[in-house]
């Protein structure tokens, strides 16, 4: 959902299964203004993979949740090189994506993801 400015709705996944997503709310966060969030979404609810994004902070997609796990891509253009196109997964702090990095898709595991959608998360 777009909000103010088109910022979409961030969301608090609390699981997930079979590239569905359990949430417990969804907000929209203002960037750029003094007014609180606004809540669009209160209680429990599944949302498709296919339509949730983030950003990833760090350049490595590892082919498990582990960074002992083989690397898939390492990611080297900056958190805008990777385009997310759907959410897989997810375990502890770490998601499962797919996308397409340099013309090729790609699916991983990450960690180190940012929701922020007016700038990089630190």
């Amino acid at each position: 959902a777009k909000g103010n400015d088109g910022f979409a709705a961030e969301v608090s996944i609390t699981g997930s299964k079979d590239g569905w997503f359990r949430i417990h709310e969804a907000t929209i966060n203002n960037y750029g203004f003094e007014n609180a969030p606004t809540r669009v979404f209160k209680g429990t609810g599944w949302v498709s993979g296919r339509h949730l994004g983030l950003l990833l902070n760090r350049n490595y997609l590892y082919r498990d949740s582990s960074e002992r796990a083989p690397v898939v891509a390492k990611l080297g253009s900056g958190p805008d090189s990777f385009v997310v196109d759907r959410l897989v997964a997810c375990r502890a702090d770490w998601v499962k994506v797919e996308g397409t990095y340099l013309g090729t898709r790609l699916r991983g595991w990450a960690r180190g993801t940012c929701a922020n959608q007016a700038t990089t998360c630190p």
